[in-house]
């Protein structure tokens, strides 16, 4: 049933970007809000999007448009499409646009809606998700995986990878190979012994740093959660 509604969620959408007001922006007029910078940074460095460049620059801009919603004067606010609106500013070309006045909570469905065809992780997703409830869009994760078509689980378990402590996950190659079983494996390990955790993370950046790579994600969880 969940997967009925996000296919639905996702046809919608995508008639809903056909049928808006269509423009060719600047992407430097487009903001993305904070609780929708989701993605991790190796999204914008890995060959994916650097082949997503390349398909652009051929066809002289984005062919599937990205949504934005109507905010200040001569500005935007991106519901979509982020991958391709960093690609159309990192080429200097404008981006095909979709403009509708939605709502947040109608953005944030429809971009859940559309990752999966942006290949958001499960890291990425809950990082969304943790940042809509941050921001008070959605009182519980129950509701929120009611409104979205999501199984509750499912959600629970994005919003675990999301909650692992910041400063370990920036020590890993690439947090879109998180798994869920990395991230329980992690956490136990950090609430039976908080200080040995942080002396971990500790050492492993300073290896991190002298080596100056980062780790791929078995070696990553053997040093931090042995």
């Amino acid at each position: 049933m969940a997967k009925a509604h996000l296919a639905s969620m996702a046809k919608a959408a995508d008639f809903a970007a056909s049928a808006a007001s269509l423009a060719r922006l600047d992407p430097l007029v487009i903001h993305t809000p904070a609780w929708l910078r989701f993605r991790a940074p190796q999204s914008t460095t890995d060959q994916a999007f650097a082949a997503l460049k390349a398909s652009i620059t051929t066809t002289g801009g984005n062919v599937q448009p990205i949504k934005v919603r109507p905010g200040l004067p001569g500005r935007f606010e991106l519901v979509f499409g982020s991958l391709r609106l960093q690609a159309c500013l990192e080429l200097g070309l404008p981006v095909l646009t979709a403009i509708e006045p939605v709502d947040a909570l109608r953005a944030l469905e429809e971009l859940d809606a559309s990752n999966g065809i942006e290949r958001a992780s499960l890291y990425e997703r809950g990082c969304l998700y943790e940042a809509a409830l941050q921001a008070g869009l959605y009182p519980s994760r129950r509701r929120l995986a009611e409104r979205l078509g999501r199984d509750l689980f499912d959600v629970a378990n994005a919003c675990g990878l999301a909650q692992l402590p910041k400063e370990a996950v920036a020590l890993l190659r690439d947090p879109r190979q998180l798994t869920t079983a990395a991230a329980k494996r992690l956490a136990k390990a950090v609430a039976t012994d908080p200080e040995r955790f942080a002396e971990r993370v500790q050492t492993l950046g300073q290896r991190s740093r002298q080596s100056d790579r980062a780790l791929a994600l078995k070696d990553w969880l053997s040093a931090l959660a042995p």
